[in-house]
C-alpha cells in the first residue's frame, strides 16, 4: 500500500520522538508496520549486536490480539523485503525474537532477564485478571477475620458480604504500589483542615439568609419552599445555637433534596453548596473509623502481597512497578541501551501513569529521541483500567516544547467511512468535543447513508430488539450478507434480548457482548454439580434432577423425594464425591458428563456449538488452578463458586467467515470495522456505584451511613470524567461503519440519547411489525462445517484433555487461524499424572548445573506433587542432569518460541529445547510416559516434523528430533 504524506512523514521520522494523532480509520496500524521495517532498514544500533537487532524494537500493543496481528503484518512485509535485501533474512528469520507485545509482556521478559536485580522468584508466573481477582478476595477475607469490624459496618450501613468484598477489592486494587500510610495522613489533613469553626458559621449563616432571601420569591408548590415550612423551627434553632449531630439530617435536606428553580439557580447553589461544606466538614467525627479502614487497607495489602510471595505469583501491577524501578537502578543504563534501540507504543491514549513513566525512562536512557507514540484522544475509553486521557495531552505538550527533539503529527484522512457518515460525525462532535478536527473522507465508498430508527421505549415489550431485527431482514432481503452486519452496544447486559430475539426469527447470530457464560445452563448445571460435590447439599441435587442433566419436573421430584428413587440419584453422585479426593476435578466433571451422556443433551439446542464451546472454556478453565500449582479440591472449588456471579464471556465458536450477525461492545469493537453498523441500547443507564469508598486524587474518602458529603463531591468529579469518555465512546461506536450507520434512539437523557441529539442522517420510525425470516433455520447437525457436530463428536471428543499448548498457523489465503494440538500435556493412558510432568519440565527449564536440591524440592512444591511423585521427578531429574552433562559446544535455547512463514501460512508453537551446534540443531522434547517407543513416535511424529521443519526455516541448518523420555532415561530418534 502506497504512503500518503502524513503516513510517510510518521513512518520515515524515526530520529526523533513522534506523537502521531491518529484520528479512526486513517490507516496507524500500516505506519506501525512501515515504521517499524523502516527503522530496521536505516535505524541507529550502536551497542547492539547484530543478532540482537531485531528484539531491539520494541512495540508496545494494548492487547494480546493486536501483537499478534502486528506481527503477522510485520512478518508478512519483512517477508517480501527479504526477497531483495540479504539483511531482512536474518531479520525474518529472527521473527521469534521481535519484541513485539503488551506492556506487561515486555516488563516480564526485561525483568526476567535479571532476575536478582528485579528481585523476583525465578518460579514466578503471572496471575491474569481474574486470578489476581481471586487472591486479593482472599486476602480481603483473611484482614477481615484478625479482628472484630461491627461498629465500622454499622458506621458504613454495610454488611459483611461478597458486595462488601467486592468493593473492598475495588479500592484495594486502586491504591496498588501507593503508600496506604501518606493516604491516610492527607485524608485526615484534609478533613481537620475544613472543619474550621469560623467557616462552619460562616456556611450556616449564608445557607441561611439565602434562604430567607429566596422564600418571598417561590410559589408554594415549589420543593424548596415546602420544605423551609416544614422545618422551619429547626432552621431557627440551628440559626441560633450552631450545628449537631441531630441537624445533619435536616442539613442533608437543603444540601440534596431542594429540587431546580432556573430562575433562582444561583442562589440554588449557594444554599446547596454551603450545607454540602457543612456536612464535609462534620466528617471529623469519623476519624477514627478512617483510622480503622486505613489500617485494614494496609494489611489487606501486605496479606495479598504474602499470598502472591506464598504462590510465586506476580500481577500486572507488580510488573509495572518492579520494571518501573528497575529502569530507575543507573547502573543498568548500560545494559538497557545494550537490549533495547527504539521504542514504539500503540493506543497511547489508554496508558496510565505508571506506564507512560515506563516509557519516558526506557526514552531518558537512549538518549531522549527515540520514543514513537500513536493514538487519538478521541477514542480513550478504558478509565475504568486505569487509563488517563489526559497523559496524551501531556506528552503532546512535551513533544511540541522540545522540538529539536520531537514532533507531533497529525492523520485525518479516513480510508474507512463514506463522506456522509464521516460528514455527520463531523458535525456532531465539532459540537461536542472541543479540540476536535474534523476527519477527510479519503475511501473509495461511493455511496454511504446514515439512518436514525426512533422508537418508543415499552418496559412490557423490547421493540428495539423487534425493529432491529425486521431491519437485519431488510438488509438481507436487499443483498446484505449477516458477516457484513455487526451491532454495538455501550455494555454487556444490554444484548442478550437483542439475541434472543434475532434467534426467534431465524437470523444466525454470534453475541460477543454476553457477559451469559456463568448463567449460561449448561454452565449453570456444572455448578451445581460443582456445588453438590463441595457441601453434598440437597438444594443442589434438587437443581441437578431439574437441570438437562437428569431433566426431572418439580412433580416427579416431589414424587420422589422421600423414595428410593431419590437415594438412587445420590447414590450416584456419591461415585464422583468419591472420585475428587483422588482425581482432578476437571477429570471428574468429564466423567461425570460422559457417563450421563450430557453432550448429547445438549447437541439438540439451537445453541449447541456455543453450548459445548462453553462446557470446553469451562473446563479448560479449571485445568489453569491445577496448571498453577493449586491441586486441593476444596480451594479449587470455593474459587470457582465465588466467580459465580461474575461477568465471563462465553467462549468463541466462530470464524471470521461465518455467516453471522455479530453483536458485540465498543470496547470490544476497537480497531474494528465492518460494512453495516448497527447502533443498538443507546438509551443505556449507568451501573449504580455500590461502592463505599472513593479514590479521589491523594486521598480516600469513605460513604458513611449518615455523611457522605466528601464522597458524593468526589462521585460527582468522577461523574464530570465519565460525561466525557461516554462522547468518547460514543465516537468509536460511530466510526466503524464503512457503508451503512443505523442508529437505534429513543426518547429521554439516558446514555448516549442527548449526545445524538441533532445528528444528521435520515430519520425513520421503528418497524415492529412481527416477522420471520423465510430463510431455512441453520441445522447444527449437517451445516456450519467449523462448529461442533455429533458426527465430529466420533473424533473430536469433549473428555480428551484440553492441550495447555498449541502451535497454530494462519493462512492469509483462506484468513483463518489452524490449530495443531500440541500433545505434551496430554495425560496419556499409563503415564503419571499431568502435575508430576509440568513439574519435570519446570525443573529441566530451571536446572543449569548447579542447586539442584534447590530447584527439585522448588519444582515439587510448585505443584504440590505427593511422596511418590516427588520420587518419580527426583528420577526424571537426576536422567536429565546425566543427559545435561552430556551436552557440549552447543548454544542452548530453552522453552524457544518460534515464528515463520511457509506457503503464505505463519506458524507459531514453543520447543522445549535447542542444542545449536556449528552444523546442525538438535531438538529435544520432554516426555513422561510410560509408553513404548513405537506408540510415543506414532503419536508425536507430526508435532515432531512441525519442530523440524521450523528450525531448519529459522536457523537454516540440519534439523534433528528427539524425545527424551525423562522417566525412562531413553532418548528417542524421530527419524
Amino acid at each position: 500500500m502506497k504512503l500518503n504524506e502524513k503516513q510517510a512523514l510518521a513512518a520515515n521520522t524515526i530520529d526523533k520522538n513522534v506523537l502521531l494523532d491518529a484520528s479512526a480509520g486513517t490507516g496507524k496500524t500500516t505506519v506501525l508496520v512501515n515504521r517499524y521495517v523502516n527503522i530496521l532498514d536505516k535505524g541507529k544500533f550502536d551497542g547492539i549486536k547484530n543478532e540482537d537487532v531485531l528484539s531491539s524494537v520494541v512495540a508496545i500493543t494494548f492487547t494480546k490480539k493486536a501483537s499478534n496481528e502486528l506481527k503477522e503484518r510485520i512478518s508478512k512485509l519483512i517477508y517480501e523485503k527479504a526477497k531483495t535485501d540479504e539483511r531482512f533474512k536474518a531479520y525474518y528469520n529472527n521473527m521469534p525474537f521481535a519484541s513485539i507485545s503488551t506492556v506487561h509482556q515486555f516488563a516480564l521478559k526485561m525483568l526476567k532477564s535479571l532476575p536478582l536485580l528485579a528481585k523476583i522468584d525465578p518460579r514466578a508466573k503471572v496471575a491474569e485478571e481474574d486470578e489476581a481477582k481471586l487472591l486479593l478476595d482472599r486476602a480481603i477475607r483473611e484482614a477481615l477475620e484478625e479482628k472484630n469490624y461491627d461498629d465500622f459496618f454499622k458506621a458504613l450501613g454495610k454488611n459483611y458480604d461478597d458486595d462488601f468484598v467486592s468493593s473492598l477489592n475495588a479500592i484495594a486494587n486502586k491504591t496498588m504500589g501507593m503508600d496506604i500510610a501518606k493516604l491516610c495522613d492527607n485524608t485526615k489533613a484534609f478533613l481537620k483542615e475544613i472543619n474550621n469553626e469560623e467557616k462552619i458559621n460562616e456556611a450556616i449563616n449564608t445557607m441561611l439568609n439565602t434562604i430567607a432571601e429566596v422564600k418571598g420569591k417561590l410559589t408554594d408548590r415549589a420543593t424548596l419552599f415546602k420544605m423551609i415550612k416544614k422545618h422551619e423551627a429547626a432552621l431557627n434553632n440551628l440559626k441560633n445555637n450552631g450545628v449537631s449531630d441531630s441537624d445533619i439530617n435536616l442539613i442533608k435536606i437543603f444540601a440534596y433534596e431542594i429540587g431546580q428553580n432556573k430562575k433562582l439557580e444561583d442562589k440554588y447553589d449557594i444554599i446547596t453548596n454551603s450545607a454540602i461544606y457543612i456536612l464535609s466538614a462534620l466528617e471529623i467525627a469519623k476519624l477514627d473509623y478512617y483510622d480503622e479502614f486505613f489500617n485494614l487497607l494496609e494489611s489487606i495489602h501486605e496479606k495479598y502481597k504474602s499470598i502472591k510471595k506464598e504462590e510465586a505469583v506476580l500481577d500486572f501491577n507488580d510488573l509495572e512497578i518492579l520494571f518501573r524501578n528497575l529502569l530507575k537502578q543507573r547502573e543498568l543504563r548500560e545494559f538497557i541501551k545494550s537490549k533495547i534501540s527504539y521504542i514504539m507504543v500503540d493506543e497511547f491514549q489508554d496508558t496510565s501513569p505508571i506506564q507512560k513513566e515506563i516509557y519516558y525512562l526506557l526514552n531518558d536512557i537512549l538518549g531522549k529521541n527515540r520514543l514513537f507514540v500513536v493514538g487519538d484522544f478521541k477514542q480513550s475509553i478504558y478509565a475504568f483500567r486505569g487509563a488517563d486521557v489526559s497523559l496524551y495531552n501531556s506528552v503532546r505538550e512535551d513533544f511540541e516544547k522540545d522540538d529539536k527533539n520531537s514532533t507531533c503529527i497529525l492523520m485525518n484522512d479516513n480510508y474507512r467511512t463514506g463522506k456522509e457518515i464521516i460528514s455527520s460525525v463531523n458535525k456532531l462532535f465539532n459540537a461536542k468535543m472541543p479540540g476536535y478536527v474534523d476527519l477527510e473522507a479519503k475511501g473509495d465508498i461511493v455511496n454511504s447513508e446514515v439512518k436514525i430508527i426512533n422508537y418508543i421505549k415499552d418496559r412490557e415489550r423490547d421493540d428495539e430488539a423487534r425493529a432491529i431485527a425486521n431491519e437485519i431482514i431488510d438488509l438481507h432481503e436487499k443483498g446484505e450478507a449477516f458477516k457484513d452486519i455487526v451491532i454495538l452496544v455501550r455494555n454487556n447486559n444490554s444484548s442478550e434480548a437483542i439475541e434472543k430475539m434475532l434467534k426467534f426469527v431465524n437470523i444466525p447470530v454470534y453475541n460477543n457482548a454476553s457477559i451469559s457464560l456463568n448463567s449460561r445452563d449448561e454452565i449453570e448445571d456444572i455448578y451445581n454439580f460443582i456445588h453438590y460435590l463441595r457441601y453434598e447439599d440437597e438444594l443442589s441435587l434438587i437443581a441437578l434432577l431439574r437441570s438437562s442433566v437428569y431433566a426431572l419436573d418439580d412433580d416427579e421430584i416431589f414424587t420422589i423425594k422421600d423414595r428410593d428413587e431419590f437415594k438412587n440419584y445420590k447414590e450416584e453422585l456419591n461415585l464422583y464425591i468419591s472420585m475428587k479426593d483422588d482425581e482432578r476435578l476437571d477429570e471428574v466433571i468429564k466423567t461425570f458428563i460422559k457417563n450421563t451422556n450430557y453432550t448429547e443433551k445438549i447437541l439438540h439446542r439451537n445453541r449447541a456449538p456455543q453450548a459445548y464451546a462453553n462446557i470446553r472454556s469451562f473446563i479448560n478453565k479449571i485445568s489453569t488452578y491445577y496448571d498453577s500449582g493449586i491441586t486441593n479440591f476444596e480451594n479449587i472449588a470455593d474459587a470457582l463458586l465465588a466467580s459465580r456471579n461474575r461477568s465471563a464471556s462465553e467462549a468463541s465458536y466462530i470464524s471470521e467467515n461465518d455467516d453471522l450477525v455479530r453483536i458485540m461492545t465498543i470496547h470490544k469493537a476497537k480497531g474494528l470495522e465492518a460494512k453495516v453498523v448497527i447502533c443498538a441500547k443507546t438509551n443505556f443507564r449507568k451501573n449504580f456505584d455500590n461502592g463505599f469508598a472513593k479514590l479521589s486524587g491523594d486521598k480516600i474518602f469513605l460513604r458513611f451511613k449518615d455523611l457522605y458529603a466528601n464522597f458524593k463531591s468526589s462521585q460527582e468529579e468522577d461523574n464530570l470524567l465519565d460525561e466525557e469518555e461516554k462522547k468518547r465512546n460514543l465516537y468509536v461506536m460511530l466510526t466503524r461503519a464503512k457503508e451503512k450507520l443505523i442508529i437505534f434512539k429513543s426518547k429521554g437523557s439516558a446514555g448516549f440519547t442527548l449526545l445524538l441529539e441533532g445528528m444528521d442522517g435520515k430519520y425513520e420510525e421503528a418497524n415492529i411489525e412481527e416477522r420471520v425470516l423465510e430463510a431455512k433455520k441453520l441445522d447444527i447437525e449437517e451445516s456450519m462445517d467449523d462448529l461442533i457436530t455429533k458426527e465430529k463428536l466420533q473424533w473430536q471428543s469433549l473428555y480428551a484433555p484440553l492441550p495447555s499448548r498449541a502451535a497454530y498457523a494462519y493462512d492469509f489465503n483462506s484468513n483463518s487461524f489452524k490449530v495443531y494440538d500440541d500433545e505434551r500435556d496430554i495425560l496419556e493412558e499409563g503415564s503419571d499424572r499431568k502435575s508430576l510432568g509440568s513439574a519435570a519440565h519446570r525443573f529441566c527449564e530451571a536446572y543449569e548445573g548447579k542447586n539442584f536440591d534447590e530447584i527439585l524440592n522448588e519444582s515439587a512444591e510448585s505443584y504440590k506433587l505427593s511422596e511418590k511423585e516427588k520420587e518419580l521427578l527426583n528420577i526424571c531429574a537426576k536422567n536429565y542432569e546425566k543427559f545435561y552433562k552430556t551436552v557440549t559446544n552447543a548454544k542452548t535455547y530453552k522453552e524457544f518460541e518460534y515464528y515463520y512463514i511457509k506457503d503464505d501460512i505463519i506458524y507459531t508453537g514453543v520447543i522445549d529445547r535447542l542444542d545449536e551446534y556449528e552444523d546442525h540443531v538438535e531438538i529435544i522434547d520432554y516426555k513422561v510416559t510410560s509408553l513404548d517407543e513405537d506408540t510415543v513416535k506414532n503419536i508425536y511424529k507430526t508435532q515432531m516434523k512441525m519442530y523440524v521443519d521450523a528450525v531448519k526455516n529459522i536457523f537454516k541448518k540440519e534439523a534433528k528430533a528427539k524425545i527424551f523420555i525423562l522417566s525412562r532415561d531413553k532418548l528417542i530418534d524421530m527419524e
